[in-house]
């Protein structure tokens, strides 16, 4: 055999080896998608249940601050109630003060 026919014997095996490396490297490229793949689908499940949440969380932050308007609302009235009567409460003291000064007065003029 001549250095020619062993020269084109080993490319020849070269290209066989490379051709199998390929198909190799192709299959594991498949792989490695069909893995990716995988992955995407999982975490697109994640997080379309991480977003639902996070909505539902929303929602209800909404319903909390809307029911808390309502709730300062009702104290804000009925903090106005009790002032009004607070008020009222003053003036009646201050009128029944003056009349107690004023029956004290006529007890002592009635005494003298």
């Amino acid at each position: 055999m001549n250095n020619e026919n062993k020269l084109y014997e080993l490319m020849e095996k070269m290209y066989v080896e490379m051709q199998g490396g390929f198909k190799e490297l192709r299959n594991e490229i498949q792989g490695v998608k069909s893995e990716l793949s995988d992955f995407k689908e999982e975490a697109n499940a994640r997080f379309d249940t991480l977003e639902s949440k996070v909505d539902n969380i929303e929602s209800k932050l909404d319903d909390i601050e809307a029911h808390n308007a309502d709730r300062h609302l009702y104290i804000n009235g009925q903090l106005k109630t009790i002032k009004a009567g607070l008020s009222k409460v003053e003036i009646v003291t201050a009128d029944n003060w003056s009349d107690i000064v004023k029956l004290k007065a006529k007890k002592r003029y009635r005494t003298k």
